[in-house]
């Protein structure tokens, strides 16, 4: 059996739909609700105590200026309280923004200088290898077949990584055991 949606949740009765309402609007709806919560549960009280004499004097004019008066004023400290964190909420989430687009920025950074200094340190290492083994093939042809082979491990190791622009810890190691 499905549960009945509470009234809290969706803020029929706290005023969540007022979120979205200027600072005056929320001002006044959250200094009538407590007027009209005072109003009513002075007169349910009186009625439950039976005194008609104290509904008589409580709701005269000068009583009900003076519940206005501290509905307001306290109404007006809460606003300001409130107002403040509110503020101090969207300042810490702007900056938390911030910090969040600035450390991406940073790691997109740093990932374009290291691609960078790959690009190109790994022409000079070809090209340095390659004359090594040039230099020992009439000298030590076994060892140049074994440097070419290492090479190619090497070269599709780092084809390989570059494709994806990630590779794994064991990628890593045969990329370093060829190097």
């Amino acid at each position: 059996m499905a549960k009945p949606p509470d009234p809290w949740s969706r803020g029929r009765i706290t005023g969540g739909r007022c979120r979205t309402w200027s600072s005056r609007a929320r001002a006044i709806y959250y200094a009538v609700i407590p007027l009209l919560g005072v109003a009513v549960g002075y007169w349910v009280a009186l009625g439950f105590l039976a005194s008609p004499a104290g509904r008589t004097s409580m709701f005269t004019p000068s009583r009900i200026a003076s519940i206005v008066a501290l509905s307001i004023l306290i109404s007006g400290i809460l606003a300001a309280i409130l107002s403040a964190r509110e503020k101090a909420a969207r300042r810490d989430a702007s900056l938390a923004a911030e910090r969040a687009r600035v450390a991406t920025a940073e790691r997109a950074a740093a990932l374009a200088q290291l691609q960078a200094l790959e690009a190109q340190v790994e022409p000079h290492f070809l090209y340095n290898t390659l004359a090594h083994v040039a230099s020992l093939i009439d000298r030590e042809p076994a060892t140049a077949k074994r440097m070419l082979d290492r090479l190619i491990v090497l070269l599709r190791a780092s084809a390989a990584g570059g494709a994806n622009g990630g590779s794994t810890l064991g990628e890593q190691a045969a990329h370093m055991r060829a190097y």
